[in-house]
């Protein structure tokens, strides 16, 4: 190939990937929840019963990881959020299942796939307020109740770790 057809195939491979980057910075931010500044509040109800108030964390940190027990990527960041947990006890965590049935569906899963943080059945409401439209999602609310972060697909412990981190020294 001479020097022009180099040049020529550079150049289009160039545009593609230009087209492809744009295509996927454009897909990320479509899936990007839209949340406002202060999240939402809700009452949901525990796998165990109780009912949990989104308000009653105020004062902490507070992860609210949006999973599926159908979700494969859902299913692989649950051990990373359980270690979390464990390292973290401090910080309000969360994991609001969506379509995944009520207590009576998700007890029996949970006794084979064991999550050591508070498990509350989701709505729809709740997943409309806080426009989940990928699972995985987390949404990370400081201690004044202002939505920090936001992830869309799973993430590591270290992510998570980070991320909390960051909301916690500012």
């Amino acid at each position: 190939m001479n020097n022009n057809g180099w040049k020529r195939l550079l150049k289009d491979w160039g545009f593609v990937l230009a087209v492809m980057v744009a295509f996927y910075a454009l897909a990320d931010w479509l899936r990007t929840p839209s949340i406002p500044d202060i999240a939402p509040d809700f009452t949901l109800q525990s796998v165990d019963g109780s009912e949990v108030a989104l308000s009653n964390l105020r004062g902490q940190v507070v992860v609210l990881n949006f999973w599926a027990t159908w979700c494969g990527p859902c299913r692989t960041e649950i051990p990373e959020f359980n270690e979390f947990h464990k390292a973290h006890p401090d910080v309000g965590l969360l994991g609001i299942a969506i379509n995944s049935g009520g207590a009576s569906k998700l007890n029996p899963w949970l006794k084979r796939n064991p999550i050591d943080y508070t498990v509350l059945v989701g709505t729809d409401p709740v997943q409309v307020t806080y426009d989940v439209s990928t699972l995985p999602t987390t949404v990370i609310v400081d201690a004044d109740g202002r939505v920090r972060k936001s992830f869309v697909g799973a993430i590591t412990e270290q992510t998570l770790t980070n991320a909390v981190q960051s909301v916690q020294d500012s």
